[in-house]
């Protein structure tokens, strides 16, 4: 069954498309590959100013895992 995924763009930059975060790959990411990573410590609640996060995106379910 197909899946419809949207590229993730970044406004900053005019609107272009965010590059897959793999290494070596140059393809565009998709929305449903994104990956939130928290680098707070546990204690510090996700909605606090202290709270930092960092998203990748990637372009497909391999490169993602």
């Amino acid at each position: 069954m197909p899946r419809i995924a949207k590229y993730v763009i970044n406004h900053d930059q005019f609107g272009s498309k965010i590059v897959c975060a793999w290494d070596e790959c140059d393809s565009p990411g998709f929305e449903n590959n994104k990956v939130r990573t928290h680098e707070h410590a546990r204690n510090i609640s996700c909605d606090s100013s202290l709270a930092k996060h960092i998203t990748y995106v990637f372009c497909s379910d391999r490169h993602r895992l």
